[in-house]
């Protein structure tokens, strides 16, 4: 027990290693030294074609590492072939290993189908009982032997319930949760994103807190976005009433007993976090799911690191598409 415990200690000392750039195929950012994360390390997973997350994890990847000191790995899907960054190519996430060494993952995929050996650093990670994070299209992240890790952990996906591109998602924090520390400091948040339709019998079945709802909007301009009036959704019910849970957070058991806390938020295109409110609860969600609750203020800082200038979302389903844009994770750095 002394020797695996002492290896372990080894393997977690030198395991963020910035030189190691993964022959480009993924990002390193190194914690500013002296702050409230340092010696923690988050991995965050962009794979998914159209909210544009290829921008927003290095984002939020800078501001957590320079402004909060957490080591942060950014991971993408890569072209095998090309060695570029490419959602439609499914199966190839490099960089899976550095799970090994995370204490928090944050999500922000859709319908990945991986092999074998990254399916295994997935798992060991899910059922090791460490928190996860998982960013709008995670509730249906995965399909093949890792599709269990999807609706019954996330949350269900029940498509669109705002007008796709027409109609925009404005927060509004549960009256209940509101001294809930993912809401500390919490005010602005506006998405042009619409509300998922959100299965409310599924989450109650899941014991799932809500934590902000989600009112549909006419537009997606937050000073012209008045709350919709007199729309319906498919089953004949009002858009708005009653309004959907955009993030909620659980506790999901794996198969081996083990527990990890899940935050799900389905508000999270890369426009979205424009806005503080967005960047703030995820900010304020990596404190609270790591045991540091304490270091939760109102003012906790969540600006940006540099320029961010995100572009609106589009699905981009065509290889050929991305192999065009020549993306590379250092594009991001």
């Amino acid at each position: 027990m002394t020797s695996i415990h002492s290896e372990d200690n080894v393997i977690k000392k030198n395991a963020f290693d910035v030189n190691d750039t993964g022959g480009d195929l993924w990002l390193k950012y190194k914690g500013t030294e002296g702050l409230a994360g340092s010696g923690k390390h988050i991995v965050l997973v962009a794979a998914e074609p159209e909210y544009r997350s290829e921008e927003t994890m290095p984002m939020l990847a800078k501001i957590l590492s320079k402004r909060h000191g957490f080591n942060c790995s950014v991971l993408f899907a890569i072209d095998p072939n090309t060695k570029l960054i490419n959602p439609t190519v499914k199966d190839n996430i490099p960089g899976l290993d550095l799970l090994k060494t995370a204490d928090l993952l944050i999500l922000n995929i859709r319908f990945r189908e991986l092999p074998e050996d990254q399916r295994k650093c997935l798992t060991d990670y899910f059922e090791s009982g460490k928190p996860v994070i998982g960013i709008r299209t995670t509730t249906h992240g995965f399909r093949g032997p890792l599709s269990y890790a999807g609706a019954s952990v996330f949350g269900p996906w029940g498509g669109h319930h705002g007008r796709h591109k027409y109609q925009g998602t404005r927060g509004v924090i549960v009256e209940s949760q509101k001294t809930h520390p993912v809401n500390i400091g919490v005010k602005d948040i506006f998405g042009k994103t619409d509300v998922y339709a959100t299965n409310l019998e599924k989450l109650e079945e899941l014991k799932a807190t809500h934590l902000v709802l989600g009112q549909v909007t006419e537009t997606l301009e937050p000073d012209s976005g008045k709350a919709v009036t007199n729309a319906k959704d498919k089953q004949g019910r009002d858009k708005n009433d009653p309004m959907r849970p955009i993030v909620w957070t659980r506790k999901h058991k794996w198969k081996n007993g083990k527990e990890s806390q899940i935050l799900t938020s389905t508000i999270g295109a890369s426009v979205d976090f424009v806005h503080e409110g967005a960047r703030r609860i995820i900010l304020n969600a990596c404190y609270w799911l790591l045991d540091m609750e304490k270091h939760i203020t109102a003012d906790l800082d969540c600006s940006f690191v540099g320029e961010y200038t995100p572009t609106m979302y589009e699905t981009l389903s065509k290889k050929e598409m991305w192999t065009e844009k020549k993306l590379k994770p250092s594009n991001f750095k």
